[in-house]
């Protein structure tokens, strides 16, 4: 057994972020004004060569470490080839602050075959990047040896012919699985839940507090866009927040009455816990006035 599917089988639970991307990528160029195309359909499209394309694109830059494509039972497993859209990635390593770090969009970068590695055994193929180098993508000189790749957007490809029974596709980051226990008090009002990078496990009360699971994502590696979020609706209005900024101590929401901590947490949920301090508006009366001096 190879080492790929040696990974499937073994070591941490990886995040997949494929659940929180959006179909893409038949054409080889984006031309729409919007970031996504909102009508492109779901699954293998055959391009006008005969070859088919699954492509998955995401809001933001990801990282993505192996692809899990899972066959139908009946049809033979054919590993894709595998190109990612770059432009900027990986970028110099930062020499001042005089310049903001330069991202990828959509509409502006090149498709690049990336070197991998694949192994099928049963109805799974288990794909792994190779480390990254020139001859890939003339950036490597930045991060030589990379064993993932930064992306918005990704396409399998696979060969003319009969449309490939490609049931689902799995794309795991470097980020680690992570549950996160949350006690949230929100008063009278009936929440609804929605977590970006992650799922809500399970949802009960207990007296007046809400305990949610949350498997979400513990972001690997550092500047990794892999965090979870979860949100909060109420009626009209609604709130977000990230888990992970719970373990640092409860918050509190003043504008919605609302706490959030974990729920081992012993700090009592009370306004008179809270750290008096001003409001963001608040302080901008109390700074200076901006200047060429300052």
């Amino acid at each position: 057994m190879g080492a790929v599917l040696l990974l499937l089988l073994s070591g941490p639970q990886h995040l997949d972020i494929a659940p929180f991307a959006r179909p893409c990528c038949a054409a080889d160029r984006h031309t729409l004004q919007t970031m996504f195309d909102f009508g492109h359909p779901a699954g293998p499209v055959r391009r006008a060569d005969g070859v088919w394309v699954m492509g998955l694109q995401w809001t933001e830059e990801r990282d993505i470490a192996r692809i899990h494509v899972r066959f139908h039972p009946a049809a033979r497993p054919v590993p894709p080839q595998v190109e990612y859209w770059s432009n900027h990635w990986p970028l110099p390593r930062p020499q001042s602050h005089t310049v903001e770090d330069r991202v990828d969009d959509p509409w502006q970068g090149t498709w690049r075959r990336a070197r991998v590695e694949a192994r099928c055994e049963g109805r799974l193929c288990g794909i792994a990047f190779l480390p990254l180098e020139p001859s890939e993508n003339p950036n490597a000189k930045h991060l030589p040896g990379a064993p993932y790749r930064r992306t918005m957007k990704i396409r399998l490809l696979f060969p003319p012919g009969e449309r490939p029974a490609a049931d689902s596709v799995q794309v795991f980051s470097p980020s680690l699985a992570k549950r996160f226990e949350l006690r949230l008090r929100l008063g009278s009002a009936k929440p609804q839940w929605e977590v970006y990078n992650g799922w809500i496990r399970s949802v009960r009360r207990e007296g007046g507090d809400w305990l949610l699971e949350v498997e979400g994502a513990d972001p690997q590696p550092p500047g990794s866009n892999d965090v979870t979020v979860v949100k909060v609706r109420l009626g009209g209005r609604a709130f977000s927040f990230a888990p992970a900024d719970a373990e640092r101590g409860p918050m509190y929401l003043p504008d919605f009455d609302a706490h959030v901590a974990l729920v081992s947490d012993p700090t009592p949920l009370t306004t008179a816990s809270v750290r008096k301090c001003h409001r963001i508006r608040e302080r901008i009366a109390a700074e200076p006035e901006q200047s060429y001096e300052r």
